[in-house]
C-alpha cells in the first residue's frame, strides 16, 4: 500500500536529500492503527522513508540492519500531515531524520544494500 503518503516537494544532492511529505488521514492503513487515535504504523514510517530512499538514491534501497531507530513523537495523520524527512548517506548506511515542524518523529540509521 503505498498511498498513504506522497511526496509534496524534494531537493535532491550528492549526499543528502530533502522531502516534504503529506500524509493522507483518510486512509484505511492508520484508521486500523488505532481507531479511536489513529497513528502512523511503525512499517509505514519505515517504508515511507525507504521509498524516499529509493528515489534520493535512484536505485532500489533495501534496509538490511537498523542500527539505530527511535521514535520520539507519536505520528498522528489528522494533526502531523505534513512533514520533513532529511537523508544523508554513504555507500552502507542511511540516515534518516523526520520531524513535524521542528520535533523530531523518527531518527533513523540502517545499513542498505
Amino acid at each position: 500500500m503505498t498511498n498513504y503518503y506522497h511526496i509534496e516537494n524534494q531537493q535532491l544532492s550528492a549526499q543528502e536529500a530533502q522531502f516534504t511529505l503529506h500524509l493522507d488521514p483518510s486512509c484505511d492503513v492508520y484508521k486500523g492503527h488505532f481507531p479511536t487515535r489513529p497513528i502512523a504504523p511503525g512499517a509505514c514510517s519505515l517504508e515511507m522513508i525507504r521509498q524516499c530512499a529509493c528515489v534520493a538514491l535512484n536505485e532500489q534501497v533495501r534496509f538490511m540492519n537498523i542500527k539505530q531507530c527511535k521514535y520520539l513523537l507519536p505520528l498522528e495523520p489528522g494533526i502531523h500531515s505534513i512533514l520533513d524527512l532529511r537523508l544523508t548517506w554513504d555507500e552502507n548506511t542511511i540516515n534518516a531524520v523526520l520531524k513535524w515542524q521542528e520535533q523530531i518523529v523518527i531518527k533513523l540509521k540502517v545499513s542498505r544494500s
